[in-house]
């Protein structure tokens, strides 16, 4: 069943395969840095599962990483929930959100340190946009700016 007439032309999350992304990192002092790495999307046990890598190609190079465990999406439902574990952040909780062309998130730490919102914008079935920023309290920690090009199915 379509969400908002476009579910089904989603190809992020939505299906298996591997992403490589490319774009910058701006840390809270506003210095941006190129970021290169990748997202592998998994569909088992019952759960969507994103595994995303990023490396920040600063001095010294450091290296984000992220393991999204999330609820496939109802019947009829244009939302669902996800969470997720940030090895250096600690544990996520948030939600998915389709409309239209884009995949729409917000989030907290589960202990309300972080917060943040990303989206993510189809421009094909092979290439998203991604925006997003995090926050710890009133502060802005972190905005990114990446492009998504799927790389290879995994089925």
């Amino acid at each position: 069943m379509a969400v908002n007439g476009l579910r089904n032309e989603h190809t992020f999350l939505f299906q298996e395969g591997l992403w490589e992304a490319r774009g910058y990192y701006s840390d809270q002092g506003e210095s941006r840095y190129p970021v290169r790495g990748e997202v592998r999307i998994t569909h088992e046990n019952g759960l969507w599962i994103s595994d995303g890598v990023l490396l920040v190609l600063a001095t010294p190079a450091s290296k984000i990483s992220n393991r999204y465990e999330i609820v496939p999406f109802k019947k009829g439902q244009d939302y669902t929930n996800w969470k997720s574990v940030n090895p250096a952040l600690g544990e996520f909780v948030g939600k998915f959100v389709v409309f239209d062309d884009s995949i729409i998130s917000n989030y907290t730490s589960k202990n309300y340190e972080f917060s943040g919102s990303e989206f993510l914008l189809r421009v094909t079935g092979k290439h998203y946009w991604n925006r997003g920023v995090l926050f710890q309290g009133d502060k802005k920690l972190s905005s990114w700016v990446l492009e998504l090009q799927k790389a290879k199915d995994t089925k």
